[in-house]
């Protein structure tokens, strides 16, 4: 295969992946906007925010297995130009009904990208590229938050809602020739060619059957551990710092970028990680949550008198955490090209990790409102605890067997 077209469709992937990330961010963005600008209360624009995670969580399964079994350019064409129509016509909207509506269609799309990417990329490239390809491919989502939380957002400030739809959509269009051309320069046939299973559609009912005699279920809860740890962080930063420094959230755009700053060195440690232990994702693994454990146990030590060491103490715990998802849901699912399952597994750890978050949300809003900053570390602590438990059991076995490339 040509060196420029294989890395052609590598970056092309990337800043994809970042556009798709900027028309998911989107909503987020403009929401205070959005509730004047239509007169809602925020509680109705949060219900439709809810509801594109639900379809976000659930699509991962549906599109996982579909992306296994369809040409990847057609698949990721459809979701750019519908991700795209979703933004463009929400600017133009102006009733609650229909955004909502639109905005849950977008979160189906949107679960298309990552593992019909990660598809197309593991064929594309070989075995000893792994950790290049998830390493570059895993920037691109943080990369999008930077740009959607700090860039866009000073740069739209002064801007109606409408823009913050129109102008990642307009970006969105802008790739689907580019799509088109990528599919005439390299098609599928010469990317699966010489790869038998990668041509094959596996049934529905054998990769279930396949899955379930490799006891997937016991990594899923692993990423269900993490996805706790690493979600919730991210979510509940902005409230945390602002308790910790008396700032609001948002007021310090310092503060907005040090989860995504400290998700991109985390996809460095962990592929630095994986070269250390030559590719043994369960030790890994292991290294990382045991760090996790005493970064956390470092917070309980920790006074209000020191909150810029703490808010580093959380930049660290969110680069641990991300590199431990990165393993799993970036690096691992690639050794699954051999199957042809590797959007389907993709689906499966992306859909644990959504799990794991939604459970995350819940209880650290409720220990922030009975018990303060205070508990939580301890509650990490717990966490990465049954996470190491899990990795030492049943899913150490899954990544010794399925994740060591050695």
């Amino acid at each position: 295969m040509n060196f420029s077209k294989r890395h052609g469709l590598l970056f092309l992937c990337w800043f994809t992946y970042i556009a798709a990330y900027l028309c998911r961010l989107s909503f987020a963005s403009a929401l205070p906007k959005l509730a004047d600008g239509l007169s809602l209360p925020a509680e109705y624009l949060g219900l439709a925010a809810s509801t594109y995670f639900i379809v976000y969580a659930v699509s991962q399964l549906i599109n996982g297995f579909i992306g296994d079994r369809v040409n990847p350019y057609g698949y990721i064409i459809l979701a750019t130009a519908v991700t795209s129509a979703a933004n463009l016509l929400i600017a133009a909207s102006s009733s609650f009904l229909s955004i909502a509506v639109i905005w849950a269609v977008n979160g189906f799309c949107q679960a298309i990208f990552w593992g019909v990417f990660l598809r197309l990329l593991s064929f594309s490239f070989p075995a000893e590229n792994r950790r290049m390809v998830s390493t570059v491919m895993s920037t691109a989502s943080n990369i999008g938050i930077l740009v959607s939380w700090t860039g866009l957002g000073l740069l739209f400030a002064h801007r109606s809602w409408q823009v913050y739809f129109a102008v990642p959509g307009v970006i969105m269009v802008l790739l689907i020739p580019l799509w088109l051309l990528m599919s005439r320069l390299l098609p599928a046939g010469d990317i699966f060619h010489g790869h038998r299973d990668g041509r094959n559609r596996p049934a529905f009912s054998q990769s279930l059957a396949d899955l379930g005699r490799m006891r997937i279920q016991h990594i899923c809860l692993l990423c269900c551990l993490i996805g706790f740890i690493k979600e919730g962080m991210a979510a509940w930063a902005p409230t945390i710092f602002s308790q910790m420094l008396n700032l609001r959230p948002g007021s310090s755009l310092v503060l907005l970028a040090v989860v995504p700053v400290a998700n991109i060195l985390g996809v460095f440690t962990g592929r630095a990680m994986l070269v250390r232990t030559n590719d043994d994702c369960r030790t890994t693994i292991l290294r990382l949550l045991s760090l996790v454990v005493l970064c956390a146990a470092l917070m309980t030590t920790v006074g209000d008198g020191l909150p810029l060491l703490m808010v580093a103490l959380i930049g660290l715990l969110c680069m641990l955490a991300n590199a431990s998802a990165w393993v799993i849901i970036s690096f691992l699912p690639l050794s699954f090209a051999g199957r042809n399952m590797v959007s389907t597994v993709v689906g499966i750890f992306d859909f644990s990790i959504y799990a794991g978050a939604s459970a995350a949300s819940g209880l650290m809003g409720f220990l922030l409102a009975r018990f303060g900053w205070p508990s939580i570390p301890f509650m990490w602590i717990v966490v990465a605890g049954l996470a190491i438990t899990s990795c030492l059991g049943r899913a150490g076995t899954f990544l010794r067997t399925e994740g060591n490339f050695r």
